[in-house]
C-alpha cells in the first residue's frame, strides 16, 4: 500500500456513534461495524491491503452523510464510496434509501 494511502487510513475522522442497543461487530484490525455483511466487506479490504474508513462523515453542500465505507485507491489515491443497503428486506428502511 502507498505510504499516502496508509497514512489517510489512521488520520481520526468524525462517524456515525453506535447506539447501545446495536450488536458489537468487530474485524481483525479492531475496527466496529454494524453487521455480520460489513465484517465481510471490511476483511476483504483489509485482505486486500485497500485502505478505508468506515462511516466517514461525507460533506455534500449542506447535507453530511455517513457512507459504510469510504474508500481510497492505494495507488491513485481516488476516493470510492460504498454503501451496503443491507437491510433492504426491512420495507421502513428500504422506503428511506434515497
Amino acid at each position: 500500500m502507498e505510504e499516502y494511502a496508509r497514512a489517510w487510513q489512521t488520520v481520526t475522522y468524525n462517524s456515525l456513534p453506535f447506539d447501545d442497543a446495536v450488536p458489537e461487530h468487530y474485524v481483525s484490525n479492531g475496527q466496529r461495524v454494524r453487521s455480520k455483511s460489513e465484517i465481510l466487506i471490511a476483511e476483504t479490504l483489509i485482505r486486500e491491503n485497500i485502505p478505508f474508513r468506515y462511516e466517514c462523515a461525507l460533506h455534500l453542500d449542506n447535507l453530511v452523510i455517513y457512507p459504510d465505507f469510504t474508500i481510497r485507491h492505494p495507488k491513485t489515491g481516488e476516493l470510492f464510496y460504498w454503501e451496503h443497503f443491507g437491510l433492504m428486506d426491512n420495507p421502513s428502511y428500504a422506503q428511506n434509501v434515497p
